[in-house]
């Protein structure tokens, strides 16, 4: 390969890295914004929810597969734990059916 199209596809590829990482923002924030914000007033663990998102995106700034790994674990009991404040079920995956 020239050196033009090394430097092209490293630009590519950084690109496509830096999409991957808003796409997964919005994709959270957007979640995060239909799951608690109706439920704010209701719930006295609201804080407690937002303090918890505050950790996961600030282990999502990171530049770590680690820390995007524990970020995904944690928003996944994020959001059971929210899901258990509305809806019945064993499991996220009946609490999301419903």
């Amino acid at each position: 390969m020239t050196d033009y199209y090394k430097k092209k596809h490293n630009r590519d590829k950084n690109y496509s890295e830096r999409l991957e990482t808003r796409l997964f923002g919005m994709i959270g924030r957007g979640l995060w914004a239909l799951l608690i914000l109706p439920f704010r007033k209701k719930n006295p663990k609201f804080a407690e929810f937002a303090k918890r998102w505050e950790d996961i995106q600030d282990l999502m700034k990171r530049d770590d597969h680690t820390a995007w790994t524990s970020a995904l674990l944690k928003a996944d009991t994020l959001l059971n734990d929210v899901l258990k404040t509305r809806f019945a079920g064993e499991n996220l995956g009946e609490r999301l059916k419903k």
